[in-house]
């Protein structure tokens, strides 16, 4: 009661190709490629399995103390925006993901072989 929040503007990173793994500590250790997903109670879903399934930085055993993190790219023209409904449905999982948009997706995975 009497809380204002003032967000700001959702939006996703360029990308303009896919680093090599290991390059920098902050680089994914899997990459999650979503081409023409335009409905976004279904974007939200698939953030939030892959977030909770893995992608949301936890250690992958008890020895090992790296962490998994996966890396989401996206079509930047043929997908669902982000917005407060793929919010919602991710359950929080798209404001912590790493989400990444390309202008060109075929281009960006041939330039990752």
């Amino acid at each position: 009661q009497g809380y204002v929040l003032r967000c700001g503007e959702l939006d996703f990173d360029s990308l303009p190709q896919i680093p090599k793994p290991n390059e920098t500590p902050t680089t994914p250790s899997l990459w999650l490629i979503l081409d023409e997903v335009v409905d976004p109670q279904n974007f939200g879903a698939i953030l939030r399995s892959a977030y909770f399934l893995g992608g949301g930085g936890s250690t992958s055993s008890r020895k090992q103390k790296q962490k998994q993190t996966i890396g989401i790219i996206v079509c930047a023209k043929n997908s669902a925006p982000p917005s407060s409904t793929v919010s919602a449905a991710s359950a929080g999982a798209l404001e912590l993901s790493q989400i990444y948009a390309t202008s060109n997706l075929p281009r960006t995975l041939n330039a990752a072989k």
